[in-house]
């Protein structure tokens, strides 16, 4: 099975096809989680390289600063969020699989959101 990160999709949509093979469905859902990060870090390296402009252009690095400061708590928020479908669901497997959905959202979400940052100041 091909699994592909698109973000018009839910993770539940693009696997859903392996929904009734568990093992299957994880591993769907891990390979769409994995895309989806490669997709935060192009859409992180454009920004940093917008925020290095901008500090060279300005002689502080306060844009840089920022950014990183900014991924850190992304990083953390989406760590403790996605760890309470974990522990909220009754059967463990389907807490992962909720925990890896949650993952893909908010990784989705956080690459759209530094693309439109970018777009909108070039």
């Amino acid at each position: 099975m091909v699994c592909i990160a698109t973000s018009a999709f839910t993770a539940e949509q693009i696997c859903g096809e392996a929904a009734g093979d568990a093992a299957a469905y994880e591993s769907c859902l891990e390979s769409t989680l994995v895309a989806s990060e490669d997709a935060l870090m192009v859409a992180l390296e454009r920004a940093r390289a917008l925020a290095a402009e901008v500090d060279m252009r300005t002689g502080h690095t306060r844009a840089l600063g920022v950014l990183g400061s900014a991924q850190e708590t992304f990083s953390e928020l989406r760590r403790q969020s996605c760890l309470l479908p974990l522990e909220l669901a009754a059967d463990e497997i389907r807490g992962r699989q909720l925990g890896l959905a949650c993952e893909i959202r908010l990784t989705r979400e956080r690459a759209a959101l530094l693309d439109d940052l970018h777009a909108g100041l070039q």
